[in-house]
C-alpha cells in the first residue's frame, strides 16, 4: 500500500490517495524466505464453481440455439406456408426452455439496468467483478454481444429472450384455443410510430442515469422483468402486478406487444443491429409484392418490400414464403408458365429462383424424329 498526498496551495487542504498493489522485499531480505499465504477465493470464483454444471448446460443451449439458426437456409427450405415444423419446432422448444429454465429457473434474465451499468463502467471505472458476479448474464451478454454484430438482435429478442418467448407463447396458445379471430395488428402507420417509443424510453433512461443512478433502476420498472421473474408478482406491490397482467394480457391479442413498442432492452440492441454481418434476404420482386408483409408478425417490412432488421425478430416466416413454389408470388408464376410450357421444374436456387433448366429440343413429328434417328445412324456408320 502506498499512501500519496497533494496540498492544495490555495486552501492548503490535505488531499490522500492511496495506491494499493502487492510487493514483496526480495526473500533474501526477509528471514526465513517469503511466508506461504493462502488467498481467500473470489466471491465470483466460488459463484462459478458452485455452478459448474448449470453453466455448461446454459453455455450448451446458448450454442445450440447458435446452431439451428445459422442453418436457416436448411430449415426453411424444408418447411412452407402450411407446414412450418421444421423452424416452429426449435423456436417452440427454445421458448419454453427461456421462460421455464432460463427466466424462472436461472432468472438469466437480461436487463436495461446491466445496460445503464456498462455504460457507466465504461466512462468511470471499470469492474470486471461486478460482472462475473451472475455467471449466467454474463454469459448471456457475450453471446448476445456476438449474434447481435452476426445476425441482429432478433435471435435473442425472437428465440431467447425469456419474457418475450413467455409472451410469444400467450400468442400462440391464444391462437390454437380459438382466439385468433380475435387477434389483430395495429395498422401500419401507428405500428410505425409507435415503434419510435421505446427509443425515446432508452435514451430517457440513460441520462437520468447520469443523473442519479438510483432514479434510472427505479424508472427501469417499466420492464416487467423484475416483477416477473426476479422478485415474483406475489412478491411485489399490486401496481407492478397489474401491470405485467395488462402486459401478459395484450399479448393474447397483439403480437408481443412490449417487445415492438415499449421494451428499452430491445430500442438498446437495436441500435447496434445496423451494423450486423448478415441479412435475410430479399428479391427484385419484393419491392412490389406484399405477400412477406401479411404475416409478419414484427411489422418490420415496408411499403418497399425492405425489412428493417432494426425491428425484425427473426420469425423466417418471410425467408419459408421465399421458397414456397406455391406461395412466393413470383416463383408461383413461374411454376405455373413452366408447367404450362412442359419445363422441368428444376430446384430453387439459393436467390429464390428456379436454376435455369437444360434440355434436349424434343422432335415435334415423326418424320423429324426419324430423321433424327437415321442422322445419328449415319453419324456413327
Amino acid at each position: 500500500m502506498f499512501l500519496a498526498n497533494r496540498v492544495d496551495k490555495q486552501t492548503d487542504a490535505r488531499t490522500f490517495v492511496s495506491f494499493a498493489r502487492e510487493y514483496w522485499l526480495p526473500a533474501r531480505y526477509l528471514e526465513g524466505g517469503h511466508p506461504k499465504i493462502e488467498k481467500p477465493q473470489a466471491l465470483w470464483q466460488k459463484i462459478w464453481n458452485a455452478n459448474r454444471i448449470q453453466i455448461a448446460l446454459f453455455a450448451l443451449m446458448l450454442i445450440v440455439a447458435a446452431a439451428t439458426y445459422s442453418q436457416r437456409d436448411r430449415l426453411v427450405r424444408r418447411a412452407d406456408r402450411k407446414h412450418k415444423l421444421w423452424v416452429r419446432g426449435p423456436q417452440y422448444a427454445l421458448w419454453v426452455i427461456g421462460v421455464v429454465l432460463v427466466g424462472f429457473g436461472l432468472m438469466a434474465q437480461p436487463s436495461i439496468t446491466q445496460v445503464l451499468t456498462w455504460f457507466h463502467s465504461l466512462i468511470f471505472q471499470w469492474n470486471w467483478e461486478l460482472f462475473l458476479s451472475d455467471p449466467f448474464i454474463f454469459i448471456f451478454w457475450w453471446f448476445t454481444i456476438i449474434t447481435l454484430l452476426i445476425w441482429g438482435r432478433g435471435l435473442f429478442c425472437g428465440w431467447l429472450c425469456p419474457f418475450g418467448s413467455l409472451s410469444e407463447l400467450l400468442y400462440r396458445a391464444a391462437g390454437a384455443i380459438g382466439l385468433a379471430r380475435f387477434q389483430f395488428k395495429l395498422p401500419q402507420p401507428v405500428h410505425d410510430k409507435l415503434k419510435w417509443l421505446k427509443y425515446v424510453i432508452f435514451f430517457g433512461l440513460l441520462g437520468v442515469s447520469f443523473l442519479s443512478m438510483s432514479t434510472a433502476e427505479k424508472l427501469a420498472e417499466v420492464e416487467p422483468f423484475k416483477t416477473t421473474f426476479l422478485v415474483g408478482v406475489l412478491h411485489r406491490a399490486w401496481p407492478y402486478g397489474l401491470y405485467v397482467a395488462v402486459l401478459l394480457g395484450l399479448s393474447i391479442f397483439i403480437e408481443r406487444p412490449f417487445c415492438k413498442y415499449l421494451c428499452p432492452l430491445g430500442a438498446g440492441l437495436a441500435i447496434p443491429t445496423t451494423f450486423r454481418l448478415f441479412g435475410l434476404k430479399r428479391k427484385q420482386e419484393c419491392q412490389t409484392c406484399a405477400a412477406c408483409a401479411v404475416g409478419c408478425g414484427s411489422q418490420s417490412i415496408d411499403a418497399q418490400g425492405r425489412i428493417d432488421q432494426r425491428e425484425c425478430m427473426l420469425c423466417l416466416d418471410c425467408m419459408i414464403l421465399y421458397y414456397d413454389a406455391s406461395a412466393c408470388p413470383p416463383l408461383s408464376q413461374e411454376r405455373k408458365r413452366r408447367t404450362k410450357a412442359g419445363e422441368p421444374l428444376t430446384a430453387i436456387g439459393s436467390d429464390g429462383y428456379y436454376t435455369p433448366s437444360v434440355r434436349r429440343p424434343i422432335p415435334h413429328t415423326l418424320a423429324d424424329a426419324g430423321s433424327a434417328t437415321e442422322a445419328t445412324a449415319g453419324k456413327k456408320s
